[in-house]
């Protein structure tokens, strides 16, 4: 009984404390529009909440999607509307921008590793779709992603129409946006997973990336020939792979530490956009966490005027992509991944191709090339 009133005192004192020194809990934000399905599947209903600025300022209001982040298996639309992104959000709002969020498939049993950037491509036509209804400028959308959401952005951004197709009803309307803001995205997946680097590994790394690309891509990586196909579908999956000329304008925010180095895996898409021309701009948030959470109140600011800024310079001053060409990986470096993984020790190893005309490279070739007809 008394450590409970013990408890009570000090949870008033707290409070007492709080109030004198203002603080004020946060409201989370609550969408204009919410739980609007913009895409009916068998077993998923996937739905669009949108977020309208509180001033009327335009007729047609440009647009900022929302691509969640968390593991691949778990996240919600919710995620903007509270916790450190909230201040964000709410800038962009500031600024004029509707907000919206999506749901997206998740990997699982029913959805494979592509679903998430079908479904954000979908949901970029539905809002082109919807525009008038919500007064909207089907010609004015971006999109922020973070973490794999971040990844998901960069490819729905970079591969055209023709890739990563989804409904009928909604194919007469272009994927195309005008810019992508990124944070902590994964950029090549295998550099990511270190799938060139296998045989350099420890044993406990080895077995750390094997269960990560089992539960990223459904794949085995135990024997050559399984790696190889490893190697296939990471580089479908990269945003890295689809660089062109004329890529939407394109913003990275990343952090600091973790497993996933997500500022080295910014600098690899910047060096990918410097070889092709361009310019990408990056900022880096030193968490020394590899995450965007617990942000100190420095930190939050500077995430929030950086991204405010971004997406201003995206909105009003870029042209909307419109490429749809095919773009295949570099040939340089996919021949030095086929050489270490040819050199490479292992009990279950693979003869070598004695055909050069079914290499990795051809294969890979091939295999993009199908993918995309």
């Amino acid at each position: 009984m008394e450590k409970g009133r013990r408890g009570i005192t000090i949870l008033i004192m707290l409070f007492v404390i709080l109030i004198l020194t203002g603080f004020t809990p946060k409201e989370e934000l609550i969408p204009s529009v919410e739980g609007v399905i913009y895409k009916n599947l068998n077993h998923d209903k996937l739905k669009i909440d949108l977020y309208m600025p509180e001033e009327e300022g335009w007729n047609e209001y440009p647009v900022v999607l929302f691509i969640h982040g968390g593991e691949w298996e778990i996240g919600s639309r919710d995620d903007l509307a509270n916790g450190d992104l909230q201040e964000v959000t709410q800038s962009f709002l500031n600024e004029g921008f509707v907000v919206a969020s999506i749901d997206y498939r998740g990997i699982s049993l029913r959805s494979a590793f592509s679903s998430g950037v079908i479904d954000t491509k979908d949901a970029i036509r539905w809002l082109k779709q919807n525009a008038e209804t919500y007064h909207l400028d089907g010609e004015n959308i971006g999109l922020w992603g973070i973490d794999r959401g971040g990844q998901i952005a960069l490819l729905a951004a970079y591969t055209g129409d023709r890739a990563y197709q989804g409904l009928d009803s909604l194919a007469a309307y272009s994927s195309g946006v005008k810019y992508v803001l990124a944070y902590n995205p994964i950029t090549d997946l295998v550099k990511r997973y270190q799938l060139d680097q296998l045989h350099e590994l420890d044993n406990q790394t080895y077995i750390t990336r094997a269960k990560q690309v089992y539960t990223l891509m459904k794949l085995s990586i135990r024997n050559m020939d399984q790696r190889k196909e490893a190697i296939r579908a990471a580089i479908y999956h990269s945003p890295i792979t689809y660089v062109a000329p004329d890529a939407p304008q394109t913003f990275l925010v990343c952090s600091t530490g973790g497993d996933a180095l997500p500022e080295e895996q910014g600098k690899l898409l910047k060096d990918a956009f410097e070889d092709n021309g361009l310019t990408l701009q990056m900022s880096v948030l030193k968490t020394g966490t590899g995450r965007f959470w617990n942000l100190s109140a420095d930190q939050r600011g500077f995430l929030t005027d950086i991204s405010t800024n971004y997406i201003k310079t995206g909105a009003f001053h870029s042209e909307n992509y419109t490429y749809d060409l095919i773009i295949y990986p570099d040939p340089n470096r996919m021949e030095q991944i086929r050489s270490s993984l040819e050199t490479e020790e292992t009990p279950e190893e693979v003869p070598e191709e004695t055909n050069e005309n079914t290499g990795l490279w051809t294969q890979i070739l091939e295999g993009v090339r199908k993918w995309f007809r």
